[in-house]
């Protein structure tokens, strides 16, 4: 179990989540905003772009620094569609529209017979100062858009790679 913070979803909860529908790259509804909270100018991270970071427009946007920061992406209903594949990305962009993104992450393509209901896919980030001030996921779908499927993408601090029980206890 992974506590979630909701403004680092990227899409609605379980079957609320994400129901990519077109053969393109479909964005997710939400994006992240990683734009310092609440500090002053001349702090080290006001919202000036460029303020003490050079030709960075985005000071003090380190997600993977201090601590892992993950992405999951978890399949909520089984994907149906014909024989074709699908990648997730994590994209970067100064505009939360995702008007000119650049992905920073993406998943292997993966056969529609993979996404089924409880398949995740997860990554960490990288720990660079790539990170313009939006993050946002996308579903690029090669071929043939999805009749179902909903998927549901979001930030985690930790993950949680095994599920651990007590001694003689049995899961039927």
């Amino acid at each position: 179990m992974s506590i979630q913070d909701a403004q680092l979803m990227f899409t609605g909860r379980g079957t609320s989540g994400y129901a990519p529908t077109l053969a393109a790259q479909n964005l997710a509804p939400f994006t992240v905003d990683l734009a310092p909270l609440g500090l002053p100018v001349g702090s080290g991270g006001a919202s000036t772009p460029g303020y003490n970071a050079g030709v960075q427009s985005n000071a003090g946007r380190d997600m993977g620094i201090g601590g892992e920061m993950w992405l999951e992406v978890l399949v909520i209903t089984s994907v149906a569609q014909a024989a074709d594949n699908a990648t997730f990305q994590l994209l970067t962009d100064a505009d939360p529209a995702m008007g000119s993104p650049v992905v920073l992450l993406q998943s292997p393509a993966l056969a529609a017979a993979t996404l089924v209901a409880g398949y995740r896919w997860l990554t960490q980030l990288p720990a660079s100062l790539i990170y313009e001030r939006y993050l946002g996921l996308a579903v690029l779908i090669t071929t043939t858009a999805w009749t179902a499927g909903v998927v549901e993408g979001k930030l985690l601090q930790n993950i949680q790679a095994s599920d651990l029980y007590d001694t003689g206890f049995v899961v039927r």
